[in-house]
């Protein structure tokens, strides 16, 4: 049983890296210039594009670290607010038929519309950037948090209330707790939805960070600079995710889906 979920888990990791290191072989051979017709300045090949990356460490690191500040910045803040906001929601009962439609009006509007207003009134910067990221985080996370509230056992609410338990005392052992299964799915939705936000507002106006330099990179048509803050945004949104992932298995290590 121990080969079994070993060999298991070492296919798991070494499919999606034998699937991605093969997506870059048939990049790097040319398939997709041939079969698409797109010239070599357009799709240069990614020993070309690491090799420009190798050569611009410095200029990389310094708008990745700003993004990356950026995006934690709004994760930590939008998923915090959103846990703070659905708990109270699920609780207080004036708030869910006030508050609740409100904020799902405002997440139908497109997010990148919502970029010009907050740069208006934040001017260029990070914190357009931020408060756009944490505005996208927060409401998987909302959702997730009204719901795990909801759906606690009956059983486990009659056991309190036989035990004349007080309502914290219900929130803090049963409530809460059971409300992390649903929780943590929404902070990995959190966790790159956040990244799209500041990336969004760093396109739309920004001095500095990634998204910024993918803008330079589209006017100078210097490919090999997009493709490399591209490669390094999709580095990040992994890592955000993988990190929520870890997150959750630290808070709920006994629930098995």
């Amino acid at each position: 049983m121990f080969k079994i979920d070993r060999i298991e888990r070492t296919t798991s990791i070494l499919l999606p890296l034998a699937v991605v290191a093969l997506f870059f072989i048939i990049w790097e051979v040319g398939v997709f210039n041939k079969v698409f017709d797109i010239p070599l300045f357009v799709l240069p090949k990614p020993t070309t594009i690491f090799a420009y990356m190798t050569r611009k460490t410095s200029l990389f690191l310094e708008h990745a670290s700003i993004t990356f500040f950026e995006s934690l910045a709004a994760f930590v803040i939008g998923s915090a607010f959103g846990m703070v906001l659905g708990v109270a929601i699920f609780q207080i009962e004036l708030l869910r038929e006030t508050i609740y439609p409100l904020l799902i009006m405002f997440n139908s509007v497109p997010k990148s519309a919502m970029a010009p207003l907050l740069i208006i009134w934040f001017g260029v910067g990070q914190i357009p950037a931020i408060a756009l990221g944490a505005f996208i985080a927060f409401f998987p996370v909302l959702v997730n948090t009204m719901l795990g509230c909801g759906a606690t056992p009956s059983e486990l609410m009659d056991l309190a209330h036989s035990f004349k338990a007080s309502s914290w005392m219900v929130f803090y052992k049963i409530r809460f707790p059971n409300a992390l299964p649903y929780i943590c799915p929404g902070i990995r939705i959190a966790a790159t939805t956040s990244l799209v936000g500041v990336v969004v507002s760093e396109i739309v106006a920004s001095d500095a960070g990634l998204g910024y330099l993918i803008v330079i990179a589209q006017s100078q048509m210097t490919m090999s600079l997009m493709f490399g803050g591209i490669i390094l945004l999709l580095i990040m949104g992994l890592s955000f995710y993988l990190i929520a992932v870890l997150l959750g298995k630290f808070l709920i290590p006994w629930y098995k889906r």
